[in-house]
């Protein structure tokens, strides 16, 4: 009889806490709202941590010739070359830049920071990068920090043709100069010698409407499974989105990289890397 009473209230418990997740609608999907509403909750344990107000060189390495970085009591100044200089009608890829943590992480994971944009420039992106790994094929090694000095000019293509990697664009926008077309899209890097082409990751999200100038914002990243999933928090509002890694052969292991386009500048602070328990 104890048994049994006993069952049946951890079954109601479960139950309960069923539809508790399941009223919370993150996502239209159901099964997706379920997964991310578990992973949010999931225990973990802090892995990395800098809040970037003393040397970043202790737990970072850098990508680009051209950024400057500032070390404040409020956090990285990360300026790409540019910075304040008159826009070309192309992109300069001297002017990129990426840091890299010097540690490799793997499994499910979430990563969390702050992010401020110190630009008002409405074209190019900045960029997470999650589990970064070369081809294999030499000079790719899939070390990168091995083959750091083949990307002192931090040029796109030197990321997509030889690196295996997860790539999230947010205070994203197209070149045009188009602010009304503001995007937070995925991509998964695939070192064939196609380029771009098939490395798209969905749902794509358009007039996003966050990351003013000044404005402060927390992003959370999950990487579990087969999704990733990022939380957007900011004074106004909070977005969530989501992307299906699953079409793609999946990455579990790799650096973290914090990757910011020609004429953009960021304060970047409090970042913290989490391994799912």
């Amino acid at each position: 009889m104890i048994r049994t009473r006993y069952m049946y209230k951890l079954t109601t418990f479960f139950f309960i806490n069923l539809f508790l997740i399941s009223c919370t609608n993150y996502f239209k999907d159901f099964n997706v709202n379920m997964q991310y509403a578990t992973a949010i909750k999931q225990s973990s344990t802090i892995v990395f941590e800098d809040e970037f107000t003393g040397n970043w060189q202790e737990k970072w390495f850098l990508d680009g010739e051209n950024a400057q970085l500032i070390n404040t009591p409020n956090g990285l100044e990360f300026y790409a070359g540019g910075y304040n200089k008159p826009i070309p009608g192309q992109q300069v890829p001297e002017y990129h830049a990426t840091l890299w943590t010097k540690q490799v992480f793997d499994g499910d994971i979430r990563i969390e920071f702050n992010y401020t944009r110190l630009d008002t420039v409405n074209r190019f992106v900045n960029i997470l990068y999650i589990f970064a790994e070369g081809s294999g094929i030499l000079p790719y090694n899939k070390d990168i920090s091995k083959w750091n000095e083949l990307r002192n000019i931090s040029a796109m293509q030197e990321y997509y043709n030889n690196m295996n990697v997860y790539h999230i664009s947010y205070s994203a926008f197209n070149s045009n100069g188009d602010s009304i077309t503001d995007y937070i899209r995925s991509r998964r890097y695939i070192p064939d010698g196609r380029g771009l082409e098939g490395t798209k990751l969905t749902p794509e999200y358009f007039n996003i409407g966050m990351f003013k100038t000044s404005v402060k914002h927390h992003i959370t990243v999950l990487s579990k499974g087969d999704y990733l999933f990022m939380k957007v928090e900011s004074p106004e509002k909070n977005g969530y989105y989501y992307f299906n890694k699953s079409p793609l052969a999946v990455i579990n292991s790799g650096r973290i990289g914090l990757r910011i386009m020609n004429f953009r500048a960021a304060l970047i602070s409090g970042f913290k890397i989490y391994k799912l328990n």
